[in-house]
């Protein structure tokens, strides 16, 4: 937008947070890249980070279903 910075957050299904405060969107967009640059990628390397979390999230889905009956 022409040098102009806008900052969208979805904080439920249906709300939306916009803004274009300068100071928000510079403090976002660092946290942005301070989580891209700390996380791994599970497409394609990290094997074990992978299994590690797809089997913890199958394990929350077990533990769900085991509720439910």
């Amino acid at each position: 937008m022409h040098h102009k910075q806008i900052v969208f957050i979805n904080y439920n299904t249906m709300d939306l947070l916009t803004s274009t405060q300068d100071s928000f969107c510079e403090k976002t967009e660092i946290y942005m890249n301070n989580l891209i640059r700390s996380s791994a990628l599970i497409s394609s390397t990290a094997e074990k980070e992978r299994n590690r979390f797809f089997n913890k999230i199958e394990k929350k889905i077990v533990e769900a279903k085991a509720k439910l009956k």
